[in-house]
């Protein structure tokens, strides 16, 4: 983070153009008794003399103006940069203020949920709910990033107003994410394994059914044909909702690593 403003001093500068004044007058004079001793005090030699003495002092003001003009450009810069530092101070704990009550209306479900050991039936049974949460987490993460994007501010500064702003997140909701990342994470065909655990779950539906009770068909009888035929709208809408939570999953994720921010050591 920032260091705080430093008051610049101009001590140094208001001695050393004095300095240069003295130096350009002894100059001068030092030229007269030379030429005088000499004898050889003529207009030319004085104006030699003058001529000296004002590039001396002509130096000496140009460098006063330039080091003057640097020292204002990093108090300005500085002023801007706290500025700009308190103003995101402010939009976090507004934007804060506004997320408690997106988080409060899952908030029930959440708790359940996130006590679960997460496994491919544990998600689809609980999608839904995992999707809205994941989508509302992504939502909150890039409108922070898109506000800061544009600032001035250094890395170090965002990453620190992250930081804040993930650690106000509701202790369930953070456990619940690192969860479902995690498990996400060691999912490999993630396509072919929800596909086949939808077709368990709505065998199941089959199997438990009012119709089924009068055909008594067995369990092993239910094939995967079967039941994509009978829920093949269902099926394919949910995993475009799985899909929805596999991205938002990794949108997070990826904002988590790109700020040093970590949920797994919360969730061990």
């Amino acid at each position: 983070m920032k260091q705080p403003l430093k008051k610049h001093s101009f001590l140094s500068t208001w001695v050393l153009l004095p300095s240069l004044f003295s130096v350009a007058l002894i100059s001068f004079l030092l030229a007269v008794w030379f030429v005088y001793r000499e004898k050889e005090i003529e207009v030319d030699n004085i104006n030699n003399a003058i001529q000296f003495t004002s590039l001396l002092l002509t130096i000496g003001t140009i460098f006063f103006v330039v080091k003057t003009y640097i020292i204002q450009k990093e108090e300005l810069d500085e002023n801007k940069n706290v500025t700009q530092f308190n103003r995101a101070l402010d939009i976090i704990y507004k934007q804060l203020e506004y997320s408690k009550n997106i988080f409060l209306v899952n908030a029930d479900e959440v708790e359940r949920i996130r006590k679960f050991t997460f496994t491919s039936k544990i998600i689809v049974n609980n999608a839904n709910v995992l999707t809205i949460v994941f989508i509302k987490v992504k939502y909150e993460l890039s409108l922070i990033q898109r506000l800061f994007n544009n600032s001035i501010l250094e890395r170090d500064d965002k990453e620190y107003f992250y930081k804040i702003f993930t650690s106000n997140i509701p202790y369930d909701f953070k456990i619940l994410i690192g969860k479902v990342i995690k498990y996400l994470n060691t999912v490999n065909n993630f396509e072919e394994l929800f596909e086949q655990e939808l077709i368990d779950y709505y065998r199941d539906i089959i199997f438990n059914s009012v119709e089924n009770s009068y055909e008594l068909l067995e369990e092993d009888e239910i094939t995967s044909d079967m039941v994509k035929n009978m829920y093949s709208s269902q099926i394919e809408s949910k995993l475009i909702e799985l899909n929805l939570l596999k991205s938002s999953s990794e949108t997070i994720d990826r904002f988590f690593i790109d700020n040093n921010i970590w949920l797994n050591s919360e969730i061990n």
